[in-house]
């Protein structure tokens, strides 16, 4: 599925020719928004978009790593036949009810790209990203402000229905100089690189990751 999602389709990779869930519901983007931590808690979207100083993935440079969503065509075709874009049918709906096999559903991470990034193994694009400003001592998300960049993936999340498979299948993909491994075997002061990565600095033991 990745080598798929990732194949050249008239000079650029077959997931960018997904829609997103912005399209399915008639809507358009103002850019990529940064990825946040996970929570527990149920969020809507307006909550969603106002994010902490501590709810930010950054990488070396201070950056705010960025992601954006698609869906496949089968995808979006189930959720407007269910009529799941209003969250009073969500609410409703039965949560045993399966997605139809071939479901598709990506999310994808970037970084902004800066001088001394840029790597022969990295794709790279241009793309909107919505600016971060500070509100009431706040960095949140400005929607009516974006900056153009260059975008670096770093991340590549899929979720896919298979047949025989009552839930969504998760495969996980990141850019091989995202982090270093950490050995099994390793203590608190063992230094597990001296190189630096895109988002660990290196020379420093576990105790500081």
């Amino acid at each position: 599925m990745f080598l798929w999602l990732t194949q050249d389709v008239d000079g650029k990779p077959r997931f960018l020719t997904l829609q997103s869930p912005y399209e399915m519901l008639g809507m358009t983007s103002r850019g990529l928004m940064p990825r946040m931590e996970k929570s527990d808690a149920a969020e809507s979207f307006d909550e969603y978009l106002q994010v902490g100083t501590d709810g930010i993935m950054v990488d070396q440079n201070g950056k705010a790593v960025y992601y954006f969503q698609y869906i496949d065509t089968t995808f979006a075709n189930f959720m407007k036949k269910e009529n799941l874009t209003d969250p009073a049918v969500v609410r409703k709906f039965d949560p045993d009810t399966p997605f139809p096999v071939g479901a598709v559903e990506l999310k994808v991470s970037w970084k902004v790209m800066q001088p001394g990034d840029y790597r022969s193994d990295m794709f790279v694009m241009n793309g909107e990203v919505n600016r971060l400003v500070n509100r009431d001592g706040k960095i949140v998300i400005d929607p009516t402000q974006t900056d153009t960049v260059q975008l670096g993936l770093v991340g590549f999340h899929i979720a896919g229905v298979v047949k025989g498979h009552p839930e969504m299948i998760w495969a996980t993909f990141e850019h091989k100089e995202n982090a270093p491994n950490v050995p099994a075997d390793a203590g608190p002061d063992t230094v597990v690189s001296n190189q630096d990565w895109t988002f660990l600095p290196g020379r420093n033991p576990v105790s500081k990751l």
